[in-house]
């Protein structure tokens, strides 16, 4: 409904990353989502700001809809 990927490691057992939404920026976002996605299975955190992106999002209150999607 945002318009944002959801990317998560947070959402089922250990070891379990969601990284999923993303429209066709995976391939410019390739390497950095697989970064996050190496972090967060092997290590269950990463450095990089993702809390924008987590599933939880949509059972945590309103989600702000984008005038435009592209």
């Amino acid at each position: 409904p945002d318009g944002l990927p959801i990317i998560d490691g947070q959402v089922g057992p250990d070891g379990l990353t969601i990284i999923t939404g993303l429209c066709g920026h995976g391939l410019a976002l390739g390497p950095v989502l697989g970064e996050i996605a190496a972090d967060l299975s092997l290590k269950g955190r990463t450095n990089r700001p993702i809390e924008p992106f987590w599933l939880s999002r949509y059972s945590s209150g309103e989600v702000a809809h984008p005038e435009m999607t592209i």
